[in-house]
């Protein structure tokens, strides 16, 4: 599937693959975030778009489009803007994109990474037919003086099927065998882990299968391995993804 990025102003936002880091996940204890794998493989899913400068918001909690000012740090093409009134902010990333049949664009906030003063306002659009620009859309919590750092993402940009084919159906963990026998395996082991684990930081000495001095044994990562409770490697188990370049 191929996406098309067609620049339609003089200075575009810049696009960048997803990068699997996080300032808060870098701080965590151990850095133990990233031992959960989906976040990492969420971190890295599509593109991010950033701003070409810092910029600061302010909104007096008006419902008029003029209550909401945005002033850049330097002189640039206005990418964002007031709107919608109701204490939304607008991005233009300056592109049009045209994906192939089949296909549409997710457009969100940077994933796994939280924007204290406002929340992404999430779209779905159909960019195999679309010949014009879509925005990306902020809704600030409350009124409000707020300043942007150009290193977070302004979006998120994700492909997406235009459809599903899609069933769904629910049955009791007692009527499937196979999935009852290793989940049980799964919770003995994740609660001997995180037993021995505690007692080896409390004790500072190897306890059971956990060494105190090898961070790797302090955690159950069958997941993150893609090795299933019975020792089977899963075919097409990934641990990191990229996308290309604009």
């Amino acid at each position: 599937m191929k996406i098309k990025a067609i620049q339609a102003v003089d200075s575009p936002l810049e696009i960048v693959p997803g990068g699997k880091q996080r300032e808060w996940m870098d701080d965590t204890v151990d850095k133990y975030a990233y031992r959960c794998l989906p976040l990492q493989i969420a971190n890295t899913l599509g593109w991010d778009v950033y701003a070409p400068c810092d910029f600061v918001v302010n909104w007096n909690g008006s419902a008029h489009v003029k209550d909401l000012h945005i002033n850049f740090e330097r002189e640039v093409h206005p990418f964002c803007v007031s709107n919608f009134g109701h204490g939304i902010f607008t991005m233009h990333t300056g592109y049009i994109f045209k994906t192939e049949p089949g296909w549409d664009m997710l457009c969100t906030g940077p994933i796994n990474q939280p924007v204290e003063f406002a929340s992404a306002m999430t779209g779905v659009v159909e960019t195999s037919w679309l010949n014009f620009s879509f925005t990306m859309n902020w809704k600030l919590h409350k009124p409000g003086t707020y300043y942007w750092d150009k290193r977070v993402p302004v979006a998120r940009l994700i492909p997406i099927p235009h459809e599903y084919d899609v069933e769904t159906e629910v049955t009791n963990l007692n009527d499937e065998s196979e999935v009852l026998e290793e989940y049980k395996i799964w919770c003995q082991d994740r609660d001997q882990i995180t037993k021995d684990s505690a007692l080896a930081h409390n004790q500072e000495k190897d306890v059971g299968g956990v060494e105190y001095a090898k961070k790797s044994t302090h955690w159950e990562k069958n997941y993150y391995t893609g090795t299933d409770k019975f020792g089977n490697k899963i075919d097409g188990h990934i641990t990191t993804r990229k996308f290309p370049e604009f």
